[in-house]
């Protein structure tokens, strides 16, 4: 997601929707997950927080039913630095507990880290 990294919303945004029409095509309901957790943060930086939210949900649901730890650690990331962006930090806390325990169990160590860091500004 190099267009994401370099701030380019609107290419991130772009590619990423390309990439959910194929993956539709195709059936690889994981790479749903995948892009629609990418276009929630997407939408989350632009701040479009009810648009994140929508997408990251869809991720969610996906990635549970799947048993994808992996996906649901990155989602409830997402869902928990939209809640931190609506002055929810209970709820913030909430998502970013699980997802950091999560990217522990699967040994996600940078994940961790880096959610360890998002826990750490909300106290």
């Amino acid at each position: 997601i190099i267009a994401y990294k370099r701030d380019d919303l609107i290419a991130a945004e772009e590619y990423l929707k390309k990439s959910l029409e194929i993956n539709e095509k195709l059936g690889r309901v994981g790479g749903l997950a995948r892009v629609y957790c990418n276009l929630g943060v997407v939408e989350r930086t632009r701040g479009n927080l009810d648009a994140a939210e929508e997408y990251s949900e869809k991720s969610l649901a996906i990635n549970e039913k799947l048993g994808r730890a992996e996906g649901l650690a990155n989602t409830y990331h997402n869902l928990g630095l939209i809640a931190e962006k609506r002055s929810n930090i209970l709820e913030a806390k909430r998502f970013l507990t699980l997802a950091c325990e999560l990217a522990k169990k699967l040994g996600a160590q940078a994940l961790e880290a880096e959610i360890q860091q998002d826990l750490a500004r909300l106290t």
